[in-house]
């Protein structure tokens, strides 16, 4: 069936396609600030967050349309870098990859919280975690990831 999905759990393999990913340009500008303006690179990031925990992505037509990494802190699991394309099949893939990623994080981490950031602003973000049960938590400045006119937007949900 074209355009059909699958999710998988990435293997050592599978972090150059991931970096690939996250390289193009429509992926690397959506996040705030780019990640070529970052200190740390991509393929530092990927293999960095690999090595704290593990990454989902989503695959249509053997190309990557969406990923997330998940990294265990304390009793929690953080999301982080979840990235999708912008057309329809892939934004039903980004949900299967976090739907998956839920289930990742209960079940096989047993965290007892699930944490994600944004930046302030981010509106398809605050009403896409609000409508699944995230809550702010706090908004500070992280001039790493961030402008220094845009803060970050912290959000939980309690998994247990």
């Amino acid at each position: 069936m074209r355009n059909a999905f699958v999710i998988n759990i990435a293997k050592n393999d599978d972090l150059e396609r991931i970096i690939t990913f996250l390289s193009q340009p429509d992926i690397e500008k959506g996040f705030c600030k780019p990640f070529s303006e970052r200190n740390v690179s991509i393929p530092e990031r990927v293999r960095s967050k690999f090595k704290q925990g593990v990454w989902v992505f989503a695959e249509i037509d053997c190309q990557i349309v969406s990923c997330v990494a998940i990294i265990p802190e304390g009793k929690g699991v953080s999301f982080s870098t979840f990235a999708c394309k912008s057309n329809v099949g892939c934004k039903l893939a980004g949900a299967g990859v976090w739907e998956k990623s839920l289930k990742l994080a209960t079940e096989i981490s047993k965290a007892s919280y699930i944490e994600i950031d944004s930046w302030a602003g981010n509106q398809f973000i605050n009403r896409f975690l609000t409508k699944r049960g995230f809550k702010k938590v706090r908004t500070f400045s992280d001039p790493d990831k961030r402008p220094v006119a845009v803060k970050s937007v912290l959000y939980r949900m309690a998994v247990r």
